[in-house]
């Protein structure tokens, strides 16, 4: 549940102008919707591992858990500087 939430907040920590002394990467304000879709992703996943989790189904926790992976490291890829 708590990914879930941070992955709501977290398009607020880059308003626009936030870019100075950042690690954040400058498709973050310049592909703005494609930053919101990938922290989507994230809020998704996060909600799919805390119901698998609640229903105590193994298999969900295991794939929602590498859709965790998967959308923090694309949104890594793309919106964080190296």
């Amino acid at each position: 549940k708590a990914i879930a939430r941070f992955a709501k907040l977290m398009p607020s920590l880059f308003p626009k102008g936030s870019d100075a002394g950042t690690k954040a990467a400058p498709e973050i304000w310049s592909d703005n919707a494609g930053f919101l879709k990938a922290a989507a992703a994230l809020g998704d996943a996060g909600t799919k591992l805390a119901m698998a989790a609640k229903d105590g189904n193994a298999d969900g926790v295991a794939a929602a858990a590498k859709d965790i992976g998967d959308a923090c490291g694309g949104c890594h890829k793309t919106y964080r500087a190296k």
